[in-house]
């Protein structure tokens, strides 16, 4: 049989020349579709807890929070080992599955097993993004000048760019750092506090109930229909200090009766440096890191994301304000690529 091949081959060369030019279309076309990864993932596929319980300390946290959580995680099918830890504020709960569980489905059994545990009020638990440890393909700083707030470079970061980023297809999470975070305080005068004979509880509760908006029924006005709704939420300064903590024979007693509404900072717990070789460019920057999804691949992801930041340093932000990036895994690529390129080379030679 292999005699008469040979034989209509060589009677037939023109069939044979038009095989062999498809065969080497469709492998130059696979070649070019072909996805490649110079940074693979071999990580476990795993779950992390992460609960907020402010104010509290480690002891309290790992009793009220990360005990009832492992209790019932444990109880999660494909489960392969469950790892905790208990800070001040904060419980974490890594859960590692078999290598080849699904990873959409395990999100999923946690997350429903994570409706069934009873937590303290405070606790606030969420899953970690679908990312993995080898996940951070790029980072970046905001350059602005000398001359431009800090506060409003850090807003810029969480507002716009963060905002913009997400969109981009294959990003599960972007994580901003450095850079004071606006915050509207109340600052509380405790002696007039006393002289109303009031408690904090009490204007805790009167700002949360005052900035909100509430729904009514509607008045009739011949052929037209007015929608009645009361507009509460809070756009500024001054209606924080309007809000009224309690009414007494018919006076209200509000918020700046009793101290005053200031624009300051969140409490900071650390700063973020850039250095360029041994000298220290900024000592208090704008960082942000990009998190790729799991399963994704980094060159398309980068591609897109490369698009993506142009259009927010032309378009989104005001002028003398830049996203400049300082970790893209695309030169970790291209040099693995040129590396493998080279051997295959030496190799067929």
């Amino acid at each position: 049989m292999l005699g008469n091949l040979t034989a209509y081959s060589l009677r037939h060369r023109a069939i044979v020349m038009a095989c062999l030019v498809v065969f080497i279309a469709a492998g130059v076309f696979a070649f070019r579709r072909l996805p490649i990864e110079a940074f693979p993932d071999v990580t476990n596929v795993s779950v992390q807890i992460i609960t907020l319980f402010p104010g509290h300390a480690a002891e309290e946290v790992e009793r009220l929070v990360t005990i009832p959580l492992e209790n019932v995680m444990n109880s999660v099918p494909q489960r392969v080992s469950m790892r905790s830890m208990s800070l001040f504020g904060l419980s974490q709960i890594t859960i590692v599955f078999e290598d080849d569980s699904n990873a959409d489905y395990v999100r999923n059994q946690v997350s429903q097993a994570l409706q069934s545990v009873k937590l303290p009020t405070g606790a606030d638990p969420s899953l970690s993004p679908n990312a993995t440890p080898v996940g951070e393909i790029y980072r970046y700083t905001l350059q602005a000048p000398k001359s431009f707030p800090p506060v409003e470079l850090r807003a810029l970061q969480d507002w716009v760019v963060e905002r913009q980023i997400r969109m981009v297809p294959g990003i599960v999470d972007v994580i901003g750092f450095g850079g004071p975070i606006k915050q509207y305080q109340v600052l509380i005068e405790p002696s007039k506090l006393k002289s109303y004979n009031l408690s904090l509880k009490q204007v805790f509760d009167a700002l949360a109930a005052g900035n909100q908006n509430a729904g009514g029924s509607y008045v009739e006005h011949g052929s037209e229909m007015y929608i009645v709704r009361g507009l509460g939420f809070i756009r500024n300064i001054d209606d924080i200090s309007q809000i009224a903590v309690v009414t007494r024979n018919g006076t209200p007693i509000r918020i700046r009766d009793l101290g005053s509404v200031v624009i300051g900072n969140q409490i900071r717990l650390g700063r973020v440096g850039k250095s360029i070789g041994t000298t220290l460019d900024n000592d208090d920057a704008v960082q942000g890191i990009v998190l790729m999804r799991r399963g994704g691949n980094a060159i398309e992801v980068l591609k897109t994301l490369h698009q993506k930041i142009d259009q927010i340093n032309s378009g989104y932000l005001p002028a003398g304000v830049k996203v400049v990036p300082h970790y893209d895994r695309t030169e970790l690529v291209n040099r693995t690529l040129h590396t493998v390129r080279g051997n295959m080379i030496e190799g067929i030679g």
